[in-house]
């Protein structure tokens, strides 16, 4: 590969890599404010009282275990696509020492991601049953993205196997 190509792909990685760190950061401090974690826990309002609360949760018990899908959900599933990502970038380029720029174990990555990225879109999407909706909702644009993405993995994955065959030919 060319030198000024993998100096590319070195500097996108390094721009993903500060995408995925700075949202990562950014999705903890914004769910511990929602949550109450930087202020006095009796902020946060149990039962009714939206109205009142602003942005805080309120913890209602006929959507509770939808509430700590969602409030967890959407931490833990964004935080897992953003590592992911990175992993994937990292991977790649560790991989262009080796020879062979199409990891298998990439795939399965890719795959992961988009796994990680339709759980995160539904919880974002539904992030409102925090404060105040009852109802969960899935629309066309939580879909496209991970869609996409796994479209990407199945491409990815014959690279591989086209990768591993051309090695093989003499």
């Amino acid at each position: 590969m060319k030198r000024n190509t993998k100096n590319l792909l070195i500097a996108v990685t390094a721009i993903v890599g500060i995408i995925c760190i700075v949202n990562a950061v950014w999705l903890i401090v914004q769910s511990g404010s929602v949550a109450g974690w930087f202020t006095d826990y009796r902020n946060i309002v149990y039962g009714d009282g939206a109205a009142e609360n602003g942005s805080k949760i309120v913890w209602r018990n006929d959507v509770l275990g939808w509430q700590y899908f969602i409030f967890y959900g959407r931490l833990l599933f964004g935080i897992a696509f953003d590592a992911l990502l990175l992993l994937f970038m990292i991977k790649s380029i560790l991989a262009l020492k080796s020879g062979a720029f199409f990891l298998k174990s990439n795939t399965y990555i890719l795959i992961s991601a988009a796994v990680c990225n339709l759980l995160y879109n539904f919880c974002n999407e539904n992030i409102r049953i925090l404060i105040y909706d009852t109802y969960k909702n899935i629309t066309d644009a939580m879909l496209l993205t991970p869609l996409i993405l796994f479209a990407f993995s199945l491409i990815y994955g014959l690279a591989v196997r086209v990768s591993e065959e051309n090695r093989l030919t003499i």
